[in-house]
């Protein structure tokens, strides 16, 4: 409701009111990112200090009261981070709300299907899917699960694998190339953002902690120099300033806005 008031506070007379609406959403998206990482930690917890978690093909946890509304984040985050199925559940006494997350490889709904006579309701699609299953039933779901996807998903799957489009000099990121790659938009599920390997890459300023979540730096090549995000790559700060040169990086290119100002961000997708 707060969202769609700010939107339609147009015209004259409505600045004060967009002022308190846009205010009132900052606080909230400032308590729903406190919550979210709060949710992340507690799980990244359970998956380290539980062997049978971390090891399993597929990732599921749960916890007391987790919000419902940053589930499906943190089972987005935890997905990218361990590359495997990812299912996060918010307990609230005899019923449990989950969301998952899949990878390529794993219909997801499929393996959920399977376990159907577990679950209150389910749905979604091969990628994510939304589940409301008994408490009791959540060991029993976690066992049944893995067994599926240990069918489906073999373990040279479990490692991160990048299709790289084509080697880049920093020399030839231009606003010419970026008008090409702006001509495959919109990106997406059937059209991937294109990827591109750097070589011989140096740190020439950073990293800097961003919204104790990413990192921001700036990266050179042969006097180039270009802005470069690290999303959700925080606890690799220390591992950045200890190399700051020989680097190799996989990144998709971007633009960002500052101040009015327009520039080419690249986005790191891996690096070595």
């Amino acid at each position: 409701d707060i969202a769609v008031k700010l939107l339609l506070a147009t015209g004259q007379g409505k600045h004060d009111d967009a002022k308190v609406l846009a205010q009132t959403l900052e606080r909230e998206n400032s308590r729903r990112r406190i919550e979210e990482d709060e949710v992340f930690q507690a799980a990244m917890q359970l998956i380290e200090s539980n062997s049978e978690v971390r090891d399993s093909k597929i990732l599921i946890v749960w916890g007391e009261k987790w919000h419902r509304g940053v589930i499906g984040i943190v089972a987005s985050k935890l997905r990218e981070r361990f590359n495997r199925p990812t299912l996060v559940f918010s307990v609230e006494g005899g019923l449990a709300h989950g969301s998952a997350r899949s990878v390529p490889g794993v219909q997801l709904l499929d393996a959920i299907e399977e376990c159907g006579d577990l679950l209150e309701q389910f749905g979604g699609h091969s990628q994510a899917a939304g589940v409301i299953i008994r408490t009791a039933h959540l060991n029993r779901l976690r066992t049944r699960l893995a067994a599926v996807v240990d069918r489906e998903l073999t373990t040279e799957q479990l490692s991160r694998l990048f299709e790289i489009d084509s080697k880049l000099q920093l020399s030839e990121i231009n606003s010419s190339l970026m008008e090409e790659l702006q001509s495959l938009e919109p990106f997406g599920r059937g059209n991937r953002q294109p990827i591109f390997h750097i070589e011989s890459v140096e740190i020439v300023d950073g990293p800097y902690l961003i919204k104790g979540s990413h990192l921001r730096m700036t990266v050179g090549q042969d006097g180039h120099r270009f802005r470069a995000m690290a999303w959700r790559s925080a606890s690799l700060i220390s591992d950045f300033r200890a190399r700051r040169s020989g680097l190799e990086l996989l990144v998709s290119l971007g633009t960002s806005s500052y101040r009015g100002e327009t520039f080419i961000q690249l986005e790191i997708a891996d690096i070595k």
